[in-house]
């Protein structure tokens, strides 16, 4: 459980690490400051989606650390990663709340629509294959007896 629940803190510090590297080449490409938290500061509206479509990326590579790092209690990592990732994507909502509020709700769709991903890739249990065999029989003799007719 403790594996799991380390593995769910470095997943988010994976998102956290990703995000701000991808806003830092975004600032650095259009010479604006760098904003941790802020969607539209960036001239252009493709900026704004280009940060919502990384959240998404960001949010499933984190969250497929976290389910493969854990050994045993894969869902309890995976439930606190989605617990922790969710109070930082409300975190931004709350922070922004003022100036903007679109983006950060989508972004915070789309992280949770990422852990809903994870969970079906990575936690979900194959389905039977519908040609089983059948186990052999085990009672009686039923031995294969040689055929004995003369021709």
């Amino acid at each position: 459980m403790k594996k799991s629940i380390i593995g769910s803190f470095i997943g988010l510090a994976i998102v956290v690490a990703a995000d701000t590297l991808i806003r830092v080449i975004i600032s650095l490409t259009t010479h604006h400051p760098l904003s941790l938290f802020h969607y539209e500061i960036y001239d252009g509206f493709i900026w704004a989606i280009v940060i919502c479509a990384s959240t998404f990326a960001t949010s499933f590579a984190g969250g497929a650390f976290t389910v493969t790092y854990a050994d045993k209690n894969k869902l309890v990592g995976l439930i606190s990663f989605g617990i922790l990732l969710t109070l930082i994507r409300y975190g931004q909502i709350h922070y922004v709340m003022e100036t903007e509020l679109l983006f950060p709700m989508v972004s915070l769709f789309l992280s949770l629509v990422a852990l809903f991903l994870v969970w079906k890739f990575y936690l979900r249990k194959k389905g039977k294959p519908s040609h089983q065999q059948e186990p052999p029989e085990t009672g009686g003799k039923k031995h294969h007896q040689p055929d004995t007719t003369p021709w």
